[in-house]
């Protein structure tokens, strides 16, 4: 086994090992990983001798801090579209694949874990958090929008945690994950090691996870969901620019647990806040600005967090913002495939759009953080700019 390859296969006992292995890049996705994580899925998939997956991730610093946006940027500003959608098309086949997986699939995560690295996660069947666990998706941060799935799964969380999630690009540590689904268990990452060992053995997952686990989700809901911790605009474009590149046939798993009232002494500060995003994440855009203006006015004790979000929330992309939010709101009742076909049609469009390669640029290439978004302003932007991004393609997604 080379250990050059940016992602390393292996087997040890009972477990296919996976090791995503780009750590100078945070670990980001390419076309290369996910053809290697797919073939080495099916191909396990099949042979009796496997029971169950891991995967992993070398470095330290990330599971997977996105996918591979500076290639993407240099293919659109070449007119090599195409091949970006391309590339969209087979890892939107690689999160399904993973979601109706037959064997367990659990995912360690030590780290940074967001957009395509939470594709490759949050769709199996155990995510288990380290102490350095962070989610998040900051896509409408770089003129993007939530994909890999979170049509569905954000949706799914708790209230309206999903929302806030992808309208501020909040990151989730490891309590609130726990407290809200996005990871199954806790774990100690000093632990990992010793978990891995044990995972390869002939005792059932669940065993192994319920000994090594601090905290375990009580009630039951999804399949991936969670709830963030929420970063700043800076935090988020330093792990971007670090990363250098980012951002059938077998029945479905029963859906993982999620918590809907987590104990009070594992929650988060998201959690914290619980009651006010429930509240004021319901609406519109324009609805959701006038709320946290109002709780930001007097002087209670979440008037400080509703500023910093209403901040947070207007230095985003305004088609972004609106087309996460129609995410949300269609996703709650679109079936997987439907949410999956969605973000197919909305990704063929916005890769042929200006704001994606524009949010690359500024946070990416030129690090200028002076993003000049087309609309600028969430007044330009009209629900039929919106809908178009949602309508069918002459050659949909076609999943395995």
């Amino acid at each position: 086994m080379s250990t050059d390859a940016e992602i390393l296969l292996d087997r040890r006992g009972t477990a296919g090992i996976v090791t995503l292995n780009r750590p100078a890049a945070l670990n980001a996705v390419t076309r290369g990983m996910v053809a290697t994580l797919h073939e080495a899925l099916e191909r396990w998939r099949h042979d009796g001798a496997i029971s169950r997956v891991i995967v992993t991730a070398a470095g330290g610093r990330a599971f997977s801090a996105g996918g591979d946006l500076r290639h993407i940027y240099e293919a659109g500003h070449a007119g090599r579209q195409s091949e970006s959608i391309t590339f969209w098309s087979e890892e939107y086949a690689l999160n399904a694949l993973i979601k109706r997986y037959p064997k367990p699939y659990v995912a360690l995560i030590d780290g940074i874990v967001m957009g395509g690295g939470v594709g490759i996660s949050i769709h199996g069947s155990h995510r288990v958090a380290g102490d350095r666990f962070e989610f998040a998706m900051p896509e409408v941060g770089i003129g993007f929008f939530p994909d890999v799935g979170a049509t569905w799964f954000l949706p799914r969380l708790p209230g309206q945690i999903g929302t806030y999630c992808a309208l501020t690009g909040e990151r989730l540590k490891a309590a609130d994950a726990v407290s809200a689904g996005i990871a199954t268990h806790r774990v100690a990452s000093t632990r990992f090691a010793e978990l891995v060992g044990a995972l390869c053995g002939a005792v059932s997952v669940e065993a192994i996870l319920a000994a090594f686990a601090q905290a375990a989700i009580t009630s039951s809901r999804l399949q991936g969901g969670g709830e963030p911790s929420r970063a700043s605009k800076r935090e988020d474009n330093e792990e971007v620019r670090s990363r250098g590149s980012e951002p059938a046939g077998t029945p479905p798993r029963p859906d993982p647990p999620v918590s809907a009232s987590p104990p009070e002494n594992t929650a988060g500060p998201v959690v914290a806040h619980r009651r006010a995003i429930d509240r004021i994440f319901a609406g519109s855009i324009d609805i959701i600005l006038a709320l946290l203006a109002a709780v930001a006015a007097p002087a209670s004790r979440d008037a400080r967090w509703a500023g910093e979000v209403a901040a947070t929330v207007r230095s985003k992309a305004p088609l972004s913002l609106k087309i996460a939010l129609s995410q949300m709101r269609r996703g709650r009742s679109y079936s997987f495939e439907e949410c999956m076909q969605a973000e197919f049609r909305v990704v063929s469009r916005v890769a042929y759009g200006h704001d994606f390669y524009e949010g690359i640029r500024a946070v990416i290439i030129d690090k200028d953080n002076r993003p000049q978004w087309r609309p600028a302003t969430l007044a330009e932007v009209t629900a039929a700019s919106v809908e178009r991004h949602f309508a069918p393609l002459e050659s949909e997604l076609v999943l395995p």
